[in-house]
């Protein structure tokens, strides 16, 4: 009961400013699902997506300016990466209750909205979670971290990481509920090329026959699932010089 009343409070606050916003021409993002959590996992798990949850009330100022203008940003390209990566799914807290079992460890009262990054498989707990109004740059960079964490994962290459060894090989892993079937590599425009396997995967520089020497080059993964879709792409940026640095040659002695 508590709860259910500091978020009356917190949404009171931010109505009186909700005029702010009401005459601004606004842009409109519309590919909220709102649905209960167990449709949210069907589509999700169909898609091979992970769900990203909004939960808010029409009368809260912050909640319409992400609802409708962060999400529908197109530069950075949240609204693309939404529909590429998640499920969105909105839940209004004054009809739909599911969104409880997110809050556990909040302190309260907190603002809204409550955004929550989910593994359909494992819906009973979050992956990541933000509370309060942010920027479409902030809710882009979290929405990267979550995908680059939940779609193939490198494991061993770390970003700007210097490497001299042609015979390195670049590993990582998937996310186990893609059900992937492969994960592609490739460096910069260079040709897809698969990877041994899918769940502990290993790709060999010299696989890639784009390499550029003594330069800055990026890594590119992504899976595909039992459905043939693909994944978000993720990547890494690494130096790659194979220099051998040759001493003073040491003279014998007469």
């Amino acid at each position: 009961m508590n709860m259910n009343l500091n978020r009356i409070r917190l949404s009171v606050v931010l109505a009186g400013v909700a005029g702010l916003f009401a005459t601004a021409a606004r842009a409109e993002f519309t590919g909220w699902n709102q649905v209960t959590l167990a449709q949210a996992k069907t589509l999700a798990t169909n898609q091979n997506k992970l769900i990203f949850l909004l939960a808010g009330r029409g009368a809260c100022a912050n909640c319409s300016l992400v609802k409708y203008t962060v999400c529908d940003s197109t530069n950075p390209p949240v609204r693309d990466f939404i529909s590429q990566a998640f499920v969105p799914w909105y839940v209004d807290i004054d009809q739909n209750t599911e969104f409880e079992r997110y809050e556990t460890g909040l302190t309260f009262p907190y603002s809204l909205p409550l955004l929550v990054f989910i593994d359909p498989a494992k819906s009973d707990k979050f992956l990541f979670r933000l509370v309060g109004p942010l920027s479409s740059g902030s809710l882009y960079y979290y929405m990267q971290l979550v995908a680059t964490r939940y779609g193939p994962m490198v494991t061993n290459l770390m970003p700007n990481q210097k490497i001299s060894d042609p015979g390195y090989a670049v590993s990582g892993v998937t996310w186990s509920h893609m059900n992937a079937t492969g994960v592609w590599c490739r460096v910069g425009g260079g040709a897809w090329v698969q990877a041994s396997s899918a769940a502990n995967w290993q790709m060999p520089l010299s696989s890639l026959g784009s390499l550029v020497n003594r330069a800055t080059n990026i890594f590119y993964t992504y899976a595909k699932t039992k459905d043939g879709k693909a994944t978000v792409t993720n990547s890494v940026a690494f130096v790659y010089d194979t220099t051998v640095q040759v001493g003073p040659t040491i003279m014998d002695q007469p």
